[in-house]
This record gives C-alpha cells, sequence and structure tokens, in this order.
C-alpha cells in the first residue's frame, strides 16, 4: 500500500508539469475561442450591416428604375402614343384638303400663307380652311371659288379667336363660322355675330348674291351670312396681329409648334409602327384561320404557361418569404 501511494505520488509529480502544459493550452484554447467567438460576432454584425446595405441598395434601385419608367418611360410612351396619333390625323386632313380642292395648283400656297401668317401648323390650316372647302364645294362651288371664301373664313376665324376671351381655339371659331353658312348661325353668337334672316340687310343681301348665284339660294346664302359676319366683325378685324404679343396668342402659337412637334415624331416613328401592326394582323390572321381544334388546343397551351408562369412567381414569392423569416430566426438565436 505504502509502495503504490509513493509510487502516484511520484507519479503525479512527473506529470505535473505536462498538466500544467494541458492546462495552459486549455486556457489558451479558450482564449482563441473567445477571441474567434467576438471575431465571428463581429463577422456576423458586419454580414447584417452587409445585408441591410444591399437591401437598402435593392430598394433604391427598384425605386430608380421605377422613377426612370415614371419619368422617362411612361411620358415616353405617352408621347410615342400622341406622336402616332397626330401623324394619323395630320394624313386624313391633308389627304380630304387634297381632294377638296383637287386640280387647284394655288391651294397647297394658300395653306402655307395661312399657317405661316397665324403661327399655325400646316395641318391646322389645312383643317380649318379644308373642313370650309368641303362644305362649299359639297353646295356647288367650284374649287377655285371655294378656297377664296373658305380662306376668308380661316383668316375672320384667327381674329376672332384672338379678340374672344370665350374663344380657346381658333379651330373652334372657325367651326362656327362653317356651321353658320348654311343658316346654322345660333354658334355664332358666342364670336359677337348675330344674324337675323329676316333683317331687311339680310334680304337685300341674299338678293344680290342669288345674281352672282345664277339662283342657286344655298350657294346665295353662305355669300351673305359670310358677308354680315365680316361687316359685324369689323372692329375685330386684324385682332390676330394686334395682339401677336399677347399671352393668349403665344400660347397659341407655342401649342401649335407642339403639335407640329408630334407630327413629325410621329412621321418618323409610324414606319416602324406600321411594321408591328402587319406583323400583329398576320399573326391575328393567322390564328383565326386555325380550325376549331387547332386554335383550342394554342388557347389551352396558352392558359397551361400562363398557370406556369403564375406557379413560378408564387414559388419565388413563398422563398422570398422562407428566406426572410430564416434572416429573423438567425437574428433570434
Amino acid at each position: 500500500m505504502a509502495f503504490s501511494v509513493s509510487y502516484i505520488i511520484k507519479a503525479v509529480d512527473k506529470f505535473s508539469p505536462a498538466a500544467k502544459k494541458i492546462t495552459r493550452a486549455n486556457r489558451k484554447m479558450a482564449i482563441s475561442l473567445k477571441k474567434a467567438s467576438r471575431s465571428a460576432k463581429k463577422f456576423g454584425r458586419s454580414l447584417d450591416i452587409t445585408r441591410k446595405k444591399m437591401r437598402k441598395f435593392s430598394m433604391q434601385g427598384a425605386r430608380y428604375a421605377r422613377n426612370a419608367a415614371l419619368t422617362l418611360g411612361l411620358p415616353f410612351i405617352a408621347l410615342s402614343a400622341a406622336s402616332i396619333k397626330a401623324a394619323s390625323d395630320m394624313e386624313v386632313i391633308y389627304g380630304k384638303f387634297d381632294r377638296t380642292f383637287e386640280g387647284l395648283k394655288g391651294a397647297e400656297g394658300y395653306a402655307k400663307r395661312f399657317a405661316s401668317e397665324f403661327g399655325t401648323a400646316e395641318s391646322t390650316a389645312k383643317r380649318i380652311i379644308g373642313n370650309s372647302g368641303d362644305l362649299l364645294v359639297g353646295i356647288g362651288f367650284g374649287a377655285d371659288t371655294a378656297m377664296g371664301l373658305s380662306d376668308r373664313v380661316a383668316r375672320l376665324s384667327a381674329d376672332l379667336f384672338a379678340a374672344n376671351a370665350e374663344m380657346t381655339d381658333m379651330a373652334d371659331a372657325a367651326h362656327r363660322l362653317k356651321s353658320g353658312l348654311l343658316g346654322e348661325t345660333e354658334g355664332m353668337k358666342a364670336l359677337g355675330i348675330t344674324i337675323n334672316q329676316g333683317s331687311k340687310e339680310y334680304k337685300r343681301y341674299f338678293s344680290e348674291a342669288k345674281r352672282v348665284t345664277k339662283g342657286n339660294e344655298l350657294q346665295a346664302k353662305a355669300y351673305t351670312i359670310l358677308r354680315m359676319a365680316e361687316e359685324q366683325s369689323r372692329k375685330s378685324r386684324g385682332a390676330f396681329e394686334k395682339g401677336s404679343e399677347t399671352l393668349k396668342v403665344q400660347l397659341f402659337k407655342m401649342n401649335e409648334e407642339l403639335h407640329r412637334s408630334k407630327e413629325l415624331i410621329g412621321v418618323g416613328i409610324t414606319p416602324a409602327t406600321l411594321t408591328l401592326v402587319k406583323k400583329i394582323e398576320d399573326l391575328a390572321g393567322k390564328f383565326n384561320n386555325l380550325d376549331d381544334a387547332t386554335r383550342k388546343s394554342y388557347v389551352n397551351t396558352a392558359l397551361w404557361v400562363s398557370g406556369i408562369l403564375a406557379a413560378v412567381i408564387a414559388l419565388a414569392a413563398l422563398a422570398a418569404l422562407l428566406v426572410k423569416r430564416t434572416d429573423i430566426a438567425t437574428k433570434l438565436l
């Protein structure tokens, strides 16, 4: 027993230095683990900060993209649509003007002079002159006479537009005058013109006009009403030129320039638009010409693809939600 105890004591004495080394090593390991733990915490905080920055950056990117779409994309789409419509309207107006004054060499010159003098787009000049001309040709006037009368209507409408606060559009004033040429004179009252077809003045003018028109009463009425409208608007003659520096006239000219710009843009992008429309028409035509069974299979395939896309979107949303919940759980731990 003594031998055993003595042996154990000696063994302990021999092992003590090793035990101390182990203890020191354990302490160093503990210190290293603490440092590693602190580093891990710092790394975790760094990851959180990085994650937050990335999230913030992605949110900012989304916001910038949305703002870019709103400030650039949507207005561009709207401008393109407005420009295509302006170009389409211009095409119709030019076509109507050419048909109305077909064979009249100076027709184009009338419209261009009016546009230059009154600061309108050429399409506006052709619309105002062409609308009156179409009516006048319709009641039997020749193209030359119809142009002369239409030019008088257009110039009077410009002055009445400038002279009357109620008039916000030159084309509206021209429309009221044009409608009045056949006796529908109620709208002319807003222009300060009152035509009494029972007055002595009207009857005298009408009688004189009938001799000129060789008994054509509709033409005589148009002559008479335009003459009376011009006489009643003597004080407004030249109002557009005199008011050329007023805000109303300047805004009108500015809007006409913008309208002309839209037409030019529309003319520029129309070929590409027509190509796209043609392709869509071809595809629609091919689809419509399919037999019922094939058409139904296409529809079912389209619905199936739509369903797949919807499922993918739903799975992506679910994955995003799970990632978010995992982040939350990690933070709680």
